[in-house]
C-alpha cells in the first residue's frame, strides 16, 4: 500500500548532485490533490512482481530514486524501494528454479535511510547465489552503494558509476525573516542543537559542525560498505570517495566495476553462466567474484550466433596470465619513463603502472597464486638516490615478501603484491615524487 510518506524526502542523501535540484523542482510541481488521487487509486491495486524469471534467473529492475517505502510519488515519477529490493531479494533466494540474479540498474541515487540494510542483503544474496549487477547508463551514489556487493559489477562504455559520497542541503533563511519584520527563537529543552535548522532561526557554528559530523558519519558508512561489498582495502576505497562520477572505462580501471560489456543481454548471459556454474558445484562460493564470461577479458564480450541455431553464445578471451599482467604493467611503466615529475626509474614508473591498472595487480596475483612462480629476474636492489619515503617502505615491504606465498621468488612479483595490498603508499609515493623533483 502506497502512502504520501513526505518524511521519505528529507534528510541525507545520497545522490549525484547535478540530478538533485531537477528532482527537488519535479517534487514540488506535483499537485497535492492529485498526488492523494493516486494514493488512492494505487492503495487497492495489487503489488507488481518483484522480479521476472529468465531461464532461473531472477531479473529486478532497479530505477529512479532510491526512497525506503515506496511513496505516492511513484505514480508520477520512477522510484525505487529498499524495503521492496530487500523482499524481492529474498524471495528470489528462497526460490530452488531460481539459481542467480541480474540487478539492472538506473539511477542517480537517493536517500540514505534502508540503503545499508540493501547493501548488505544483496552481500548476503551472493554469497549463496551469484548476483550479475548492471550499470544501465547510470549507477550513482545511494544506486552504487546498494550494488556494491554483487559478484560482479558490470556496465556499458557509456554508462556512468560512482558519485561515492553524501550530502544534504541546510537553509539558513533567518535574513530573509528578518527583512519581513520576523525574529523566530528556538525554545529547545536541549540547546543548542535540538532544534538546530528550524525555518527562519539563524544556524549557529554549532549547528553546521554537528550537520558535518552527521554527514561524514555517513559518508564512513558509505565507503566502507563499498570496500566491503568490492573486497578491496579501505585505503582503496576511500580513493573512490570524491562525488565524482567516471564513464565505464574509467570506472572499470579504478576497480569499481568488473567489465564493459556491450547490452542488458550480456549480462543477462552472465548471470546465467554464472549460476550454471554454482549449481554445478565448480563454485565452492556460489557468488565469489570471480571472473565470469563477461569479466574474464575486461571487455565487452563477443557474442556468436550460430548459423544453424538461434541461440546466443558467448566466446570471451581467457583472463592473462601472472606472467602476461606483470608484462603488461611493465610494459606501462616503460611507456611511463620520463613522461612526468620523478618517473626517471624502472621502480617509480612499476609503483605509477600499479596505480593505474589496479585491475592488472589483481589479476597477477591471482593467476600467479593459481598457476606459477614468476619467470621474471631479478634486478639489483640498489636504492635510488631520488627515492621516495614511501616507494622505500614498499621496496622494504616487497623484499620482506620473496618466498613467502606462491609465486613471490622476484622482486618484481613481491613488488606488484606489496602495492596491491598498499595502495596508500602508492598514493603517498606519487604525492612525493611530484612535490620533490621533475
Amino acid at each position: 500500500m502506497r502512502a504520501c510518506r513526505p518524511d521519505e524526502l528529507f534528510g541525507l542523501w545520497a545522490v549525484e548532485p547535478t540530478t538533485f535540484p531537477g528532482l527537488v523542482d519535479a517534487y514540488r510541481s506535483v499537485d497535492l490533490t492529485q498526488l492523494k488521487a493516486a494514493a488512492a487509486a494505487t492503495s487497492s491495486a495489487p503489488p507488481a512482481p518483484p522480479y521476472r524469471a529468465v531461464d532461473g534467473v531472477a531479473v529486478f529492475q532497479w530505477g529512479g530514486t532510491f526512497v525506503k517505502h515506496p511513496t505516492s510519488f511513484g505514480a508520477f515519477f520512477q522510484e525505487t524501494s529498499t524495503v521492496a529490493a530487500r523482499q524481492g531479494l529474498r524471495e528470489a533466494l528462497r526460490d530452488p528454479k531460481i539459481h542467480s540474479a541480474l540487478v539492472i540498474v538506473d539511477s542517480p541515487g537517493g536517500y540514505l535511510r534502508g540503503l545499508p540494510a540493501l547493501a548488505k542483503d544483496v552481500r548476503a544474496f551472493a554469497e549463496r547465489k551469484p548476483l550479475t549487477a548492471f550499470v544501465d547508463d547510470l549507477a550513482a551514489s545511494a544506486a552504487y552503494w546498494a550494488i556494491s556487493g554483487a559478484s560482479a559489477i558490470l556496465t556499458t562504455a557509456a554508462a556512468g558509476v560512482g558519485c561515492i559520497g553524501v550530502f544534504a542541503v541546510v537553509e539558513d533563511t533567518s535574513g530573509a525573516m528578518e527583512q519581513q519584520g520576523v525574529k523566530v527563537h528556538v525554545v529547545s529543552s536541549a540547546p543548542p542543537l535540538k532544534g538546530a535548522g528550524a525555518p527562519g532561526a539563524p544556524l549557529l557554528p554549532e549547528h553546521l559542525a554537528e550537520f558535518t559530523r552527521s554527514i561524514r558519519e555517513a559518508g564512513e558508512l558509505f565507503v566502507s560498505d563499498v570496500a566491503l561489498g568490492r573486497g578491496v582495502p579501505r585505503a582503496h576505497a576511500d580513493a573512490w570517495h570524491t562525488g565524482q562520477t567516471w564513464l565505464g572505462r574509467d570506472a572499470q580501471q579504478r576497480g569499481l566495476v568488473d567489465a564493459i560489456v556491450n547490452d542488458e543481454a550480456d549480462a543477462l548471459e552472465d548471470a546465467r553462466q554464472r549460476g550454471q556454474v554454482a549449481g554445478s558445484g565448480r563454485s565452492s562460493v556460489a557468488g565469489a567474484r570471480v571472473p565470469g564470461p563477461a569479466a574474464a577479458d575486461r571487455t565487452a564480450p563477443a557474442r556468436v550466433v550460430s548459423s544453424d541455431t538461434t541461440t546466443t553464445t558467448t566466446t570471451p578471451a581467457p583472463p592473462p596470465t601472472a606472467a602476461a599482467a606483470l608484462e603488461q604493467l611493465a610494459a606501462l611503466a616503460r611507456s611511463l619513463k620520463g613522461t612526468g615529475p620523478g618517473l626517471d626509474s624502472e621502480y617509480s614508473c612499476l609503483s605509477e603502472a600499479c596505480r593505474r591498472r589496479p585491475d592488472l595487480v589483481a589479476a597477477e596475483k591471482t593467476e600467479r597464486e593459481a598457476r606459477w612462480a614468476l619467470p621474471v629476474p631479478t634486478p639489483p636492489a640498489v636504492a635510488s638516490p631520488n627515492e621516495t619515503p614511501a616507494f622505500g617502505k614498499l621496496r622494504a615491504l616487497a623484499r620482506a615478501m620473496i618466498g613467502t606465498g606462491p609465486g613471490l621468488d622476484s622482486e618484481p612479483a613481491c613488488f606488484a603484491e606489496a602495492c596491491r595490498l598498499r595502495p596508500d603508499l602508492v598514493a603517498a609515493e606519487k604525492t612525493q615524487r611530484e612535490a620533490r623533483w621533475a
